[in-house]
C-alpha cells in the first residue's frame, strides 16, 4: 500500500473538531498514513524536533505539509507575559492566551486572559516569525523532506476572524501564501473551495480553528487532488508531476 507523512499544525489535529489530517487517515483508504501534530508550535522549533527527522527519513509516495499558522499568528507580547510572571502569576504562557475551540471549563477560565490579550493586539504585533525567517525555516523543512521524498503537497496558510484578531494574522497569509504559490509552485495546493470568502463561514468559538465541516470539506478535496499526482522518474530520481 503507498504510504503518506501528513505534518500539521493544530488544524489537522482532534482540536475541537476531526481535523483534515485524521479526516484523511479514517477515511482515504488508498494511503497508509502516518501523522505529525505540531500544534502552536513554530516551524523554526519543528525542523528541531526528533520525531520529524525520524519520520522524513523514510520514504513515503507524499508528503502532505500543512504548516505555518502557528508563525504568522499574534501573540501576547512577551513584555507583557514576563510582567505577569514576574508578579507571582508563574503558569502563565503564550498559549494560555487562547480559548479552546469548545465552549467548556477551560474556555471559561481562560476567558479573561484572552481578553486581555484582543485588547494588547490593537496596540501591539508579535508573532513566532517574520516573513523572512518564515521562508528561511520553511524552505529549510522542504529541502529535509525532498531529501527522501519529492511528491510533496503544501497547504496554504488560513486567515483567521479579523474582528478578534486584528488584520494583522490575515495581511501576513495574504503575502506568504502568494509567495509559497511562486516558490513551490508544483507543491503548492491552490483550489478555489479555500478562499477565504468560502471557509469563514466554518469558524469555531475562537475564531481561528473550524468546524467540522470545513474539514470534511478540505479531506475530499485533498483527496481528489492526491489521486491526480502520478510519480516521474528522471535519473533515478523521483519528480512531482501533477495533473489539473
Amino acid at each position: 500500500m503507498k504510504k503518506m507523512l501528513i505534518i500539521c499544525d493544530s488544524h489537522g489535529t482532534k482540536w475541537g473538531a476531526v481535523g483534515y489530517a485524521w479526516q484523511l487517515k479514517n477515511n482515504f483508504k488508498d494511503f497508509d498514513i502516518d501523522i505529525l501534530e505540531f500544534g502552536g508550535i513554530s516551524i523554526k522549533k519543528i525542523i528541531e524536533d526528533e520525531s520529524l527527522i525520524l519520520k522524513i527519513k523514510q520514504n513515503y509516495d507524499i508528503v502532505l505539509v500543512g504548516l505555518g499558522n502557528a508563525d504568522v499568528h499574534p501573540r501576547m507580547p512577551k513584555t507583557v507575559i514576563d510582567f505577569l510572571k514576574k508578579i507571582g502569576l508563574s503558569f502563565i504562557r503564550d498559549a494560555y492566551f487562547t480559548i479552546p475551540p469548545v465552549i467548556n471549563l477551560s474556555y471559561i477560565l481562560r476567558l479573561p486572559f484572552f481578553i486581555l490579550r484582543i485588547f494588547l493586539l490593537r496596540y501591539f504585533y508579535e508573532s513566532y516569525l517574520n516573513e523572512k525567517e518564515f521562508f528561511n525555516y520553511f524552505n529549510k523543512l522542504i529541502t529535509m523532506i525532498e531529501t527522501k521524498n519529492n511528491n510533496i503537497v503544501i497547504l496554504p496558510l488560513f486567515k483567521v476572524n479579523s474582528n478578534i484578531y486584528t488584520d494583522s494574522h490575515n495581511i501576513a497569509t495574504d503575502n506568504i501564501n502568494s509567495k509559497l504559490e511562486i516558490f513551490y509552485n508544483n507543491y503548492f495546493f491552490n483550489s478555489l473551495k479555500l478562499e477565504h470568502k468560502d471557509y469563514k463561514k466554518y469558524y469555531n468559538f475562537d475564531g481561528f480553528h473550524f468546524r467540522g465541516k470545513f474539514h470534511q470539506n478540505i479531506s475530499t478535496i485533498l483527496m481528489n487532488h492526491i489521486k491526480k499526482i502520478k510519480p516521474a522518474y528522471k535519473n533515478a530520481d523521483k519528480v512531482l508531476c501533477v495533473s489539473n
